[in-house]
């Protein structure tokens, strides 16, 4: 019997992290503009502060603010939607792992034609229950067995 589709997405509530790390720098910009004389150099340095912060973590909040599942296990293939999306046939799969790297863990999967690798840091399940899925999603027979 087939396992029914499973999709992952970002945690939400890592946008909130996001957010919280991106007001340190407006805090510590404003204690040291409050010191100087000139009082336009606030402005600026708001500004500054604030698309300095953008560009930083533009990428990052819009991925956690999407709803577009990142990895879909299906009994017949996986779907990965990281830069593009991509499905991979199991059948595919000639070795997958998860490597932890300074806190960061990726999902390496490698195939005929080639590795992909996912991010699954902040992804809304853990590590061992991405791992536990693709143990128990790769045995599965796929559509016509």
């Amino acid at each position: 019997m087939a396992l029914p589709p499973k999709e992952v997405r970002y945690r939400k509530n890592t946008f909130y992290l996001f957010l919280a790390i991106a007001i340190i720098p407006m805090a510590i910009v404003s204690c040291a503009v409050f010191t100087a004389k000139p009082f336009w150099l606030l402005y600026v340095s708001y500004i500054f502060t604030l698309l300095m912060m953008f560009f930083i973590f533009r990428h990052l909040i819009l991925k956690t603010r999407s709803n577009t599942p990142v990895l879909i296990f299906e009994s017949h293939a996986l779907t990965i939607n990281s830069r593009r999306t991509r499905t991979i046939p199991w059948s595919a799969i000639t070795q997958w792992k998860i490597k932890s790297y300074k806190g960061n863990d990726a999902l390496i999967i490698r195939t005929f034609s080639g590795k992909v690798s996912v991010q699954i840091t902040w992804l809304e399940l853990s590590t061992s229950e991405i791992k536990w899925l693709m143990e128990s999603y790769i045995r599965q027979p796929g559509p016509g067995h």
